[in-house]
């Protein structure tokens, strides 16, 4: 099963955000161009960040950015032709120097996986599953525990709730008593 790059765009905005946004396309402003490297901006660049990067032939993997003016809002690479497989760096809700880290890919049994790290320390924080039964996950003294609801993903703080158990994530997941 693939995935394009409309519903991951799609999946993203619906689990990270949770609220209505309204996309705007990029406006293919070519800025620079070879036979191997393509720099595509916004025509209002650089007040406007959005911005792609294409290496390589068509199919390759490329790098899509997006923010106004000096401040970076997230970064993308995406690494297959189809979508279904990007990385991303998004800005935190609020905050001007924090990211959290966020990969979407398929599990060995093909479902949909989101995964975040949210203080980007190199461990997973959370995990969605929007294909399969068990939906939300967070990573708690070092195994996946299934959650209800996991809310204020991007802010900087984050909770989640599950079995009448709610957790805060303070540079990991802790129980609030």
């Amino acid at each position: 099963m693939k995935i394009n790059k409309s519903l991951i765009f799609l999946c993203f905005v619906i689990l990270l955000v949770d609220s209505t946004v309204f996309a705007q396309s990029l406006t293919n402003k070519p800025v620079f161009e070879t036979n191997s490297i393509k720099v595509v901006t916004n025509d209002k660049f650089p007040q406007d960040l959005e911005s792609e990067i294409f290496v390589g032939p068509k199919g390759s993997p490329y790098f899509y950015a997006e923010g106004k003016r000096s401040e970076l809002h997230a970064a993308t690479i995406e690494m297959s032709a189809d979508g279904s497989t990007s990385i991303s760096a998004v800005q935190k809700e609020g905050e001007t120097n924090s990211y959290a880290l966020c990969l979407f890919s398929y599990d060995a049994a093909g479902k949909v996986v989101f995964l975040v790290d949210l203080n980007m320390d190199g461990v997973w924080d959370v995990k969605r599953t929007p294909t399969s039964e068990q939906k939300n996950f967070i990573f708690l003294d070092n195994h996946w525990v299934a959650v209800a609801r996991i809310d204020r993903l991007i802010s900087s703080n984050p909770t989640a709730e599950g079995l009448g158990i709610r957790y805060e994530f303070h540079n990991g997941w802790k129980t609030v008593k």
